[in-house]
């Protein structure tokens, strides 16, 4: 009878330690290496990269939820931690400067073929 609760156990255990395995390598993709260039966390192998896979794995056993995990690297390490920064209205205009040079570039160059079609 032990060894059948035994193995319900451990069968029923496998999909939760599934669910955190690959909530963690999506934790790890997100997160940059401060110490690689544009590496994240899951593809490098610097020490730090390993601390820090070691201190998410940490907080996420605490049970903290994806964002206090992200906010807290945030606080400590700054919004370069993310491999994708989060939007906020202090970071609008490096968001918005791409599409301001780009509308930028469509008017000169709308404006140069509408000059050659009139002095054709």
């Amino acid at each position: 009878m032990r060894v059948w609760l035994f193995i319900f156990i451990l069968f029923a255990a496998l999909p939760v330690q599934a669910d955190t395995t690959a909530r963690l390598k999506s934790l790890y993709s997100q997160i940059r290496c401060p110490v690689c260039d544009g590496q994240s966390v899951e593809d490098s192998e610097a020490t730090l990269a390993q601390d820090l896979r070691r201190m998410v794995y940490g907080m996420a056993e605490e049970g903290r939820s994806d964002n206090e995990i992200k906010s807290f690297l945030v606080q400590r390490y700054g919004e370069k931690i993310l491999l994708k920064p989060q939007f906020r209205w202090e970071n609008a205009p490096l968001w918005g400067f791409p599409i301001l040079v780009l509308l930028f570039i469509t008017g000169i160059l709308a404006r140069v073929r509408h000059r050659s079609r009139r002095s054709l």
